[in-house]
């Protein structure tokens, strides 16, 4: 083990002895660091300039008293907080995109930035700085100063427009202003004073020697003398000089120099100006030039021109003389008067020329004069002030001999009135005067009723914009200026021209050119009214549309009801032998079945004739007086089983219904088609209306309808809002078989019988449809108003029964003939059977009891049946009588509707029918 040296007192001494010399060092460093720091804290505290520091996220760390003072915070609100949060909002951005870039580059000089002071003033600032780093060179933090510079950029903003008022006063005026600093050849020059001499404003003016080479050179030595003897004698010059200008110009300028004495009283400066007078120049020349014009013109004008002063001639020229005859020496200082008739004419151009003078600068009249032999000439003599604001300095005049003009004047006066005359008193031609540019300059009383503007309204505008329809302007302005050019009328042609309610008028036009000598051309439209023709024509063709449309419903209708005739008789036997089949046949053996299906199938086929007769209207009727409320609401409840649940049927009755003579059954079928009719129309869920009302129609309406006449009506009206029909639909609608229904889905025959029933009861039928817009159906029929018309008829439904009676039966067709014998037998009655109406006559005279009923077809190849009745009243006056037939064919019936009395029963029929039908003749 090594044992250290012991420590002497001495050694121990010494060593203290130099701790206590480190020490009072170290604290004299100490104190003399307080006190920098002290004295950088009163300086940065106490400084003019504003003081911050901001760490390396831009935070504040230290901020000095001024700094707090120019902005009004207090130290806690701004020590912590973001540099970019003192900042106007516009200039927060621009700080964080800049910061890092001062922190890398480490420092910055004269960056501007605009404050937001506490109160919320704002402020623009000037920076400067440095960063500090630590002895690796790591960011520590930022020490900038900043000043308020608001009042400097408010005072160099002043400055800034004070010197561009100048520049554009300078521009303006074309003066620009130099400055030449005689000691050093310092010259400056203003913008405007670059631009004069051609250059593009510099920094650095040409010397006052370079810029001489502009002048152009005898100006070049005037300007150097004038400069010289301005150095000399300390005078100022002004000199009008020319200069060339850098891109070629020749400018004329007046330049002009002020010397400034130094204080050695020498010439040590000179300021002055360069105005570029080119415009006045040249307009002084323009003037000389106009001067001398003027003089030419006054010397030779072919008009007459002098002055006068107080209405003494003083100066005239040659036209003038020769106009009146005298020579210059016999009108000059003459009095004007010598030039008039007469007092009257002079004073009336002393008062009326000028009073215009007076009132608008000039005047113009149209007077008198009398030549030196006595000849009188008209004048147009038009007057001006030498000066407006002094009108004693004289009176200019112009003078033109219009004698010729005014007797052609009087002449086409005479000839225009002539013209103007015949124009209006023609009430079948629409004429129109235009300029070249369309101007309506004319327009006769037959243009006012054909186009209905007045004249007032018409004259001034556009012809174009007047009658002429847009989609034609351009073609017609075309046709108007080639005519206006070339001279040539345009063709005569018929067109549809525009009324000034917007409608159009067929009119046949031709538009022609007048020329009368010496006048501008006049243009001329002549309109003929063709409305009243096209009219004509119109409802010539719609009467022949109607005609033609009558004609072939007339014979779908003649060509149905002679199919259907036959068609009942065929299906007559087929039903009634059915009928007498099945009550011998037991419902269980195998036939019954099949004869009940050839049954329903016959019975199916009699319902479509029935619906071709109607349609024909040769479907006999019972009409009964009826109120149509009281039938459709008996009809609701089937109507809507029949379309449906997903279908609401509305019903509108209207109020103080007039009773109607209809055949109830009718309404029924008309009723049942138009719903189905609509059920079909409507996809899924929809609405039909039923509604009645009252309404009357004229004849004015009537005129306008065809087939409609004037009275009173009942109206039935049906609605759906479904698919809707087109136009083409529309047309074919009520024809017989025509259905826009799939294949087995539709007769065709439901809208004829509506129409065919309607027209047998004098009624009219209109549709209203669109495509997607629904339908509506409207059916009139005439009002009943007989004195009966509050004995509303029920119908009677008679069950169908057997007799006793003697029935005379005859029948042209033997199969029809042998089955109604049949039927009648089994009813129990005794039967007469007649195959022609001579045989039945031979029958009734020879049977030697009573006949009760006539049982007869209707139409048959001897006599029809109702004539064949008439004679057998004579030998049976009781006898009772029954009618039969596929259609009437008018002949028991007026127009389609059985007479009062009169019984009839529709082919083909039921045994059970024709019991009832036969019980209710011979009860009758």
């Amino acid at each position: 083990m090594i044992m250290k040296a012991k420590i002497t007192y001495e050694e121990l001494e010494r060593r203290v002895q130099e701790l206590e010399k480190i020490e009072s060092k170290y604290n004299s460093s100490k104190e003399a660091l307080q006190k920098s720091e002290n004295l950088f804290k009163l300086l940065y505290e106490k400084a003019p300039l504003s003081y911050q520091s901001l760490d390396e996220n831009g935070h504040f760390i230290v901020v000095n008293k001024t700094w707090l003072e120019v902005l009004g915070y207090a130290k806690e609100e701004v020590i912590g907080k973001s540099f970019a949060d003192f900042l106007h909002p516009d200039w927060q951005e621009h700080f964080k995109e800049n910061f890092p870039r001062f922190k890398s580059i480490g420092e910055v000089l004269g960056v501007e930035f605009e404050m937001v002071k506490k109160n919320g003033d704002h402020i623009l600032t000037s920076f400067s700085g440095k960063i500090s780093r630590d002895e690796k060179g790591n960011f520590q933090q930022t020490h900038c100063i900043f000043h308020d510079i608001t009042d400097q950029k408010k005072t160099e903003e002043e400055l800034y427009q004070e010197h561009m008022m100048l520049a554009r006063t300078e521009a303006v005026a074309h003066v620009g202003s130099w400055e030449w600093e005689i000691e050093n050849d310092k010259v400056t020059w203003s913008e405007e004073l670059f631009r004069i001499f051609g250059l593009e404003p510099m920094k650095e003016a040409p010397s006052f020697n370079e810029h001489q080479a502009f002048y152009v050179p005898e100006d070049r030595v005037r300007m150097i003398e004038a400069v010289e003897e301005c150095l000399r004698n300390n005078v100022p010059y002004d000199l009008e000089v020319r200069i060339m200008r850098t891109d070629g110009q020749l400018r004329h300028c007046v330049v002009r120099g002020i010397p400034e004495q130094g204080s050695d009283g020498a010439v040590n400066r000179l300021y002055g100006s360069l105005h570029d007078i080119t415009d006045r120049k040249r307009m002084e020349e323009a003037m000389r030039e106009s001067e001398n014009l003027i003089s030419s013109l006054f010397r030779s004008a072919p008009v007459g021109i002098g002055s006068v002063l107080n209405r003494v001639l003083i100066k005239v020229n040659n036209r003038l003389c020769e106009m009146t005859g005298y020579d210059e020496t016999e009108l000059i200082g003459r009095s004007a008067r010598m030039l008039y008739p007469s007092d009257e004419d002079f004073e009336f151009v002393g008062t009326e020329k000028y009073a215009q003078i007076a009132h608008h600068g000039t005047g113009m009249v149209e007077i008198r004069w009398q030549r030196k032999d006595g000849t009188i000439i008209d004048i147009l003599l038009s007057s001006s002030p030498v000066d407006l604001q002094d009108k004693s300095k004289g009176v200019t005049f112009t003078a033109l001999d219009i004698t010729e003009r005014k007797h052609a004047e009087i002449a086409m006066q005479e000839s225009e009135e002539r013209f103007r005359t015949i124009m209006e008193n023609i009430d079948t031609i629409a004429v129109q005067g235009y300029g070249p540019d369309g101007t309506t300059q004319y327009w006769n009383a037959a243009s006012e009723r054909l186009y209905g503007y007045s004249q007032q309204e018409a004259i001034g505008r556009n012809l174009l914009d007047l009658i002429i329809p847009p989609e034609m302007k351009a073609a017609v302005a075309k046709e108007m200026s080639e005519m206006a050019e070339s001279g040539q009328p345009i063709p005569s042609g018929e067109l549809l021209l525009m009324h000034k309610d917007g409608s159009r008028v067929p009119v046949i036009s031709h538009h022609t050119i007048v020329k009368v000598p010496g006048r501008a051309q006049e243009l001329f439209c002549l309109d003929v009214d063709m409305s009243a023709l096209k009219e004509a024509e119109a409802e010539q063709e719609k009467l022949k549309n109607q005609l033609t449309q009558a004609q072939k419903m007339e014979s779908i209708g003649r060509l149905a009801g002679g199919v259907a005739h036959d068609f009942n008789n065929m299906l007559s036997v087929i039903l009634g032998h059915t009928e007498m089949i099945l009550e011998e046949l037991d419902s269980a053996a195998p036939l019954f079945a099949d004869l009940q299906a050839v049954q329903q199938a016959a019975k199916h086929s009699a319902t479509l004739t029935r619906q071709l007769l109607t349609f024909a209207r040769k479907q006999p009727i019972a009409p009964k007086v009826i109120d149509l409320n009281e039938t459709v609401e008996g009809m609701l409840k089937m109507l809507r089983r029949l379309v449906g649940e997903d279908i609401y049927l509305t019903w509108l009755p209207g109020k103080n219904l007039a009773p109607v003579k209809v055949d109830p059954s009718q309404i029924d079928q008309i009723l049942v088609n138009l719903c189905i009719n609509s059920r079909d129309a409507i996809v899924d869920v929809g609405k039909i209306t039923i509604e009645t009302g009252v309404i009357s129609f004229d004849e004015a309406y009537c005129a306008e309808h065809a087939g409609f006449v004037p009275g009173g009506y009942i109206l039935l009206a049906v609605s759906d809002d479904g698919c809707g029909m087109d136009r083409e639909t529309l047309d074919h609608i009520f024809e017989p078989f025509y259905t826009t229904k799939e294949q087995g889905k539709g007769t065709g025959l439901g809208l004829a019988s509506v129409y065919g029933a309607v027209k047998q009861n004098n009624g009219f039928i209109n549709v209203y449809s669109e495509p997607g817009h629904g339908t509506t159906f409207r059916i009139y029929l005439p009002r009943f108003t007989a004195k009966l018309a509050g004995m509303i008829e029920k119908g009677l439904n008679r069950p169908a029964e057997g007799g006793h009676e003697t029935v005379l039966l005859v029948e042209d067709e033997p199969t029809i003939l042998q089955m109604t014998t049949i039927m009648l037998e089994k009813l129990g009655y005794s039967v007469l059977a007649a195959s022609t109406p001579g045989e039945a006559v031979r029958v009734a005279q020879e049977h030697p009891g009573r006949i009760d009923l006539l049982l007869t077809d209707v139409v048959m190849p001897e006599m029809n049946g109702r004539d064949l009745a008439k004679n057998l009243l004579v030998i049976y006056p009781d006898i009772r009588r029954l009618f039969m037939s596929g259609y009437t064919a008018n002949v028991i019936a007026h127009k389609g509707v059985l007479d009062e009395g009169v019984h009839f029963i529709q082919k083909p029929f039921s045994m059970k029918e024709l019991g009832g039908k036969v019980r209710e003749a011979l009860e009758s």
